[in-house]
């Protein structure tokens, strides 16, 4: 990263390693957060220019003392940091009256839960009141924000349906890309060959993230393809029946909370991936990490209907299931993508040859 300081800000509130990985591809920007998730690596962050850790107070402070170009926020309909992003966009606001220099505010957008429904969800508030102050906040923050770029159409219509008439303004500039990753092919010698019959589970150990779901239909997988093996990648959530049955079954292997670089290790080693997403109250899978770094290397995706890029997997030959499904349903998907005969760069050359959210920076920061 160039040690000229950057003229953009990215306050992302709350941080992974993933987000940290991706500094490097991105246009050069200050990179401000205030929390952090159980995978955030620390001494990344601190080998990283430019990166702070502050109060949402504190990156309004910064924003409106060096007055960037751009100050990318996280999305409108994120209602647990509304009070940071009305806090924030505000200020910047106020801070750039009669000033010729003005900071375009943007924003990349996931959410495909219908943010009021949310709000009802954990307040308990009478519908139409949980409606009103959504809607009273969500068009607040688009109007004060200058771009956005979609993920996916899911989130677009999210955002359509709640505000229309902010999203339908003139002077707002939104566009979709898609949050699909380029390959990543640096083991090109590996991508024709043939891979063991494994799948891999990789995430938190949550029912949201159909994990119980996975270890009800493996049976089935193993009568179907006795040599079949499961990996599980992730931490967190139900633990201890995740121990209990990788322990109960010898073509179950565990590894708890891995490193980054045995995640990809793993996953290129690996057939397929699974991510079996359920609703949840307030939560929606937007896309799924996971799904997200496995196409990268090549591996065949089941998942359920719940993730924002569902209708791209059907098309591209990956195995989409309906969230609730018999466990039949989504052993006989397992079976066909452990069967599958496509190699990995096959399946590669089927995604962008731009990785989407390095896509979707560029477009976020591109000039007016």
């Amino acid at each position: 990263m160039t040690r000229t300081t950057p003229d953009a800000v990215r306050y992302y509130h709350t941080a992974r390693t993933a987000h940290l990985e991706r500094l490097s591809t991105f246009s050069p920007a200050w990179f401000l957060y205030t929390r952090t998730r159980d995978d955030f690596d620390v001494e990344l962050a601190e080998s990283q220019l430019f990166t702070r850790r502050v109060s949402s107070v504190g990156a309004a402070i910064h924003v409106l003392r060096t007055r960037p170009r751009i100050l990318e926020v996280p999305e409108a309909l994120a209602i647990r940091l509304w009070p940071h992003l009305l806090l924030l966009q505000t200020a910047v606001k106020l801070g750039q009256i009669g000033r010729r220099r003005k900071t375009m505010i943007v924003s990349y957008c996931m959410e495909n839960y219908p943010a009021d429904e949310k709000l009802r969800e954990f307040t308990k508030l009478p519908k139409f009141v949980s409606r009103l102050i959504t809607k009273t906040v969500a068009s607040y923050l688009i109007r004060t924000t200058d771009r956005l770029v979609f993920a996916t159409a899911d989130a677009e219509e999210t955002y359509r349906a709640l505000v229309p008439r902010a999203m339908n303004r003139t002077r707002l500039d939104h566009s979709l890309v898609w949050a699909l990753p380029a390959g990543r092919d640096d083991e090109s010698e590996a991508l024709e060959s043939t891979v063991p019959l494994r799948m891999v589970f990789l995430g938190t150990f949550e029912a949201r993230k159909g994990i119980h779901r996975l270890m009800a239909a493996w049976p089935l997988v193993r009568e179907s393809i006795p040599e079949a093996t499961l990996l599980l990648l992730g931490k967190s959530g139900d633990i201890e029946a995740v121990r209990l049955f990788a322990s109960a079954d010898r073509s179950v292997e565990l590894v708890e909370d891995p490193p980054r670089d045995t995640i990809f290790a793993e996953l290129s080693a690996a057939k397929a991936l699974t991510l079996f997403s359920q609703p949840s109250r307030g939560w929606k899978e937007q896309v799924g990490l996971p799904i997200v770094e496995a196409l990268s290397v090549g591996c065949e995706i089941v998942s359920s209907d719940e993730t924002g890029i569902r209708a791209w997997l059907q098309e591209n030959g990956h195995q989409v299931v309906p969230w609730d499904a018999p466990v039949e349903v989504l052993a006989r998907s397992m079976v066909h993508a452990l069967h599958s005969s496509r190699t990995r760069a096959e399946i590669i050359g089927q995604l962008p040859e731009v990785d989407g959210r390095l896509a979707a920076d560029t477009s976020l920061t591109r000039a007016i």
